[in-house]
């Protein structure tokens, strides 16, 4: 679905001193106070009353640690909020750098290899190319 409530920071921009990404740095570092390795970081007091019910998958919620940090900050600091939904450029990751992944089984990881090694599909890679600036392969899918 649409929302701006989860992020992909696999690739951000912003100008020096950002608000936002300063006060995300401090959270993600203040997280590990209370944490001794990625497993445990999320079970951290600071961390306590944030709904992560939007990583459904338990096991991501151990790596996703800047994630949980982002909810942290959106859920909790009403200017922060209102800072990321008004004064950042979002961009859609479903839109370009993941697109490709759109019509494709990620169960079915022979669809991906087909996809992209053993079809010739001109129309489908010009889309690819015109619709992001880059692209992004996520795991046993890439």
């Amino acid at each position: 679905g649409i929302s701006k409530e989860y992020v992909e920071n696999w690739f951000l921009a912003c100008c020096r001193n950002n608000p936002f990404m300063r006060a995300w740095r401090d959270v993600y570092v203040a997280g590990w106070e209370h944490a001794s390795s990625r497993h445990d970081y999320k079970d951290g007091p600071l961390f306590k009353n944030i709904d992560l019910s939007h990583i459904s998958i338990e096991e991501h919620r151990t790596w996703l640690t800047m994630h949980i940090c982002f909810k942290k900050l959106i859920d909790e600091d009403a200017e922060l909020r209102r800072f990321w939904a008004e004064d950042m450029v979002l961009l859609r990751a479903d839109d370009g750098a993941m697109r490709w992944m759109a019509d494709l089984d990620l169960d079915m990881h022979e669809d991906s290899a087909l996809r992209w090694v053993y079809s010739t599909d001109a129309a489908w890679a010009d889309e690819q190319i015109t619709s992001a600036p880059m692209l992004k392969f996520v795991g046993s899918a890439a």
